[in-house]
């Protein structure tokens, strides 16, 4: 893989993204735990298969493995956890392993907003559950776009959410 010497991304960027991560998963994890602890746990594990498995699977083949990079800093906590791959870029590994650690991210960040629209059809919720669900909503959004803006400085030959260069 090719070596590269400088991230894209700004410090502001990288902090954002992260902070941006820890905002929604700490409210996540709040608004969970107003339901039930199993919903909590569920959640966590959601996000450690992100983390150990998703990640593995995208993290070890990318330029920016031991640096720090727009997606929550997995560049340099992925670094502790796997070692690089052998191959060069994104276009030597099956695709499909880029888009599971997709489906895996956005089913954790949607996790809390399914849990409440189950209670609402099972149980019915008050309004402090639809203020919480619309403020998740939100800062899941906000997550959301902080990422992309990172995502469009990207460098990473093959990705497929890179943007396409003229």
């Amino acid at each position: 893989m090719t070596e590269t010497k400088k991230t894209p991304w700004t410090t502001g960027e990288i902090c954002g993204n992260l902070i941006a991560i820890i905002i929604s998963m700490g409210f996540a994890t709040f608004i969970l735990l107003l339901k039930s602890w199993f919903l909590v746990i569920g959640y966590w594990v959601l996000w450690a298969i992100v983390i150990f498995v998703g990640r593995a699977l995208v993290c070890r083949h990318c330029d920016f493995l031991g640096k720090p990079c727009p997606t929550w800093c997995m560049g340099l906590i992925g670094s502790k956890l796997y070692k690089r791959s052998d191959k060069k870029d994104f276009t030597e590994i099956k695709i499909w392993r880029f888009w599971l650690d997709v489906i895996f991210i956005a089913f954790a960040l949607l996790f809390p907003l399914t849990v409440y629209i189950y209670y609402f059809i099972s149980e019915g919720i008050v309004l402090l559950d639809v203020i919480l669900a619309i403020i998740y909503f939100i800062v899941g959004i906000t997550t959301f776009l902080i990422h992309t803006l990172g995502c469009r400085k990207c460098t990473v030959n093959g990705c497929p959410l890179r943007p396409k260069t003229h």
